[in-house]
């Protein structure tokens, strides 16, 4: 017998065991024994039992079936130093699914032990909850739509956005490697976890009557640098819509800024803007949000305590918007940071920055 897990195909000694006392020990290979698991499975129900758990003697780690309660446990026991005494153990639960997910778990249990069966269900360290069953009428509740670029859809029905935490793990499994979408049919808001792209795309309210692709309303996307930002990127739209992704990142409307350097994307965004009112209010805009009048009341300083490594986007689109005026950068003072701008008074851009006091 090996314990190489590399092998898929190799020996494993497994231990089958009912919480009625029912046991069973093995060591067949891969699809044999689990095999030989759901034969132990289905001669122990006819016999009552309700709890089926799937052991891998060598590791400790393994599956528990709760029929009863429809739930799924993966497991693995940790020792003291002395090899021999059990410190602890390690449990997280699922649903149980279906009964092709069930045999998918068991086959990564003997092929890749504890860390196989993790990608192929939403696991949380307590007991999930499910979503209510609420009445289509209940006031209190908001109806949202799960769907993927693969066709399959699902509707949530919920009164608190906590309740679609397991909802939400699961459908994102269940659909691993697809496009995700969320919308929110009462406003139109939609969020689309694009997984395949790295990238999370929110849109804002449609006018009644739109496409379902929410083609009319402002979309804005985000670079997604880890695969577990999906999930909260999620939740803080089941809580705040559109608004309550924010303070989540840095959106960009143009898709095509994502890819590129933060002075090419400052340069597209300046000229994206048509007329000079639209290239002033901007750059109010933007001093209103980190701005200030220097001491001697002679320049309009950008970027206040800022630096070069701040704001490197902004920067570059308040300098093409500038280069749109006609103006130029004046010279910084020794104490101000490398990062700040200063721009000499003159009278356009008075007009339009003493409105942003």
């Amino acid at each position: 017998m090996t314990d190489d897990m590399s092998n898929p195909n190799s020996a494993r000694k497994v231990r089958f065991f009912t919480e009625s006392g029912a046991e069973q020990v093995g060591d067949q290979q891969g699809q044999d024994s689990a095999n030989a698991f759901w034969d132990f499975v289905a001669a122990q129900e006819k016999r009552g039992d309700q709890v089926f758990t799937f052991e891998d003697v060598v590791d400790g780690s393994g599956l528990r079936f709760d029929h009863d309660r429809g739930l799924i446990v993966r497991f693995k026991r940790f020792l003291d130093d002395d090899g021999y005494t059990q410190s602890h153990v390690s449990e997280q639960f699922t649903f149980v699914e279906d009964d092709e997910r069930s045999r998918a778990l068991v086959l990564a249990q003997l092929h890749d032990g504890f860390k196989g069966t993790y990608p192929l269900a939403a696991w949380s360290d307590g007991v999930p909850t499910r979503i209510p069953d609420y009445a289509d009428d209940d006031p209190e509740t908001r109806e949202y739509v799960l769907s993927c670029d693969c066709g399959a859809a699902q509707r949530l029905r919920i009164r608190h956005p906590n309740e679609t935490t397991y909802a939400l793990r699961a459908f994102l499994v269940r659909h691993d490697g697809h496009d995700v979408f969320i919308e929110d049919p009462e406003s139109g808001e939609r969020l689309a976890l694009m997984r395949g792209d790295s990238l999370i795309a929110r849109t804002a309210g449609r006018a009644a009557g739109d496409s379902a692709t929410g083609s009319s309303g402002r979309t804005e996307f985000m670079k997604v640098d880890l695969p577990n930002r999906y999930a909260p990127a999620a939740s803080l739209f089941f809580a705040g819509g559109f608004a309550g992704l924010d303070r989540f990142g840095r959106w960009l409307t143009d898709i095509r800024e994502l890819d590129l350097s933060a002075a090419a994307q400052g340069q597209l965004r300046a000229a994206s803007l048509g007329s000079t009112a639209e290239v002033l209010s901007q750059i109010g805009r933007m001093w209103a949000d980190s701005g200030a009048v220097d001491p001697s009341d002679r320049y309009w300083v950008f970027f206040d305590s800022s630096s070069l490594d701040e704001d490197e986007t902004e920067r570059a689109e308040l300098l093409a918007l500038l280069d749109r005026l006609g103006l130029k950068p004046a010279e910084r003072p020794a104490e101000a940071t490398d990062g700040e701008v200063w721009v000499l008074r003159e009278a356009r851009l008075d007009a339009e920055l003493d409105r942003w006091f």
